[in-house]
């Protein structure tokens, strides 16, 4: 079975890593179905429960008055703050591997 994406390019090196060619493409040409599948870091992980956790307590501190340097009035910025930093993070996890 050929694979289209391998087959588009000249020089395959640029798609499949070294260690993984002898693998995928045998010694006829012929090239296997493959999943090429980039690694996040480790802590990327991290990094989305980071911003979904400081949006809601962005949120949550807002509506208890508790944000300090601020005044006892919830703040609409500090709701956009929040609802900004969860979508991040929503976005973040869409791009999860």
């Amino acid at each position: 079975m050929w694979d289209s994406i391998l087959l588009a390019y000249a020089d395959r090196s640029r798609v499949v890593p070294p260690d993984s060619r002898r693998l995928v493409i045998q010694q006829n040409g012929d090239v296997l179905p493959t999943l090429l599948v980039e690694q996040l870091p480790p802590w990327f992980g991290a990094l989305i429960l980071i911003f979904f956790g400081l949006g809601v307590a962005t949120i949550i501190l807002n509506y208890l008055s508790l944000v300090p340097f601020t005044s006892l009035d919830p703040s609409n910025w500090f709701l956009f703050g929040g609802l900004g930093g969860i979508a991040l993070g929503f976005v973040l996890s869409t791009q999860w591997h």
